[in-house]
């Protein structure tokens, strides 16, 4: 933002606010489709460099020898939690894609 660096990588939960307010300029999403909550900025494919896709995700981890039952509730509980309305809204709109 300070004219320092020419180009980088970000994720859409940090970039859109900067993008939004005119501090930086979006030249393309890294995955296979343009983000809902941003149509207008294309994907790097689109821009011009064929087959370009790259995604991220994040998980939840525990320790190799927590009993199956903990581990079939947190992935109960958390599943019902990205399911809801609310949090499905908000993730929506930081430009990720819930995913259980």
């Amino acid at each position: 933002m300070t004219g320092e660096v020419a180009a980088f990588f970000d994720t859409p939960i940090t970039a859109l606010p900067q993008v939004r307010a005119g501090t930086v300029r979006a030249l393309g999403v890294s995955t296979s489709k343009r983000l809902a909550v941003a149509p207008e900025i294309p994907t790097i494919a689109e821009a011009g460099v064929a087959n370009y896709e790259v995604t991220g995700w994040n998980g939840v981890l525990a320790p190799a020898n927590t009993p199956r039952p903990i581990i079939d509730k947190l992935n109960k509980t958390i599943v019902e939690a990205l399911k809801t309305p609310e949090i499905e809204k908000f993730l929506i709109e930081q430009g990720l894609e819930p995913a259980g």
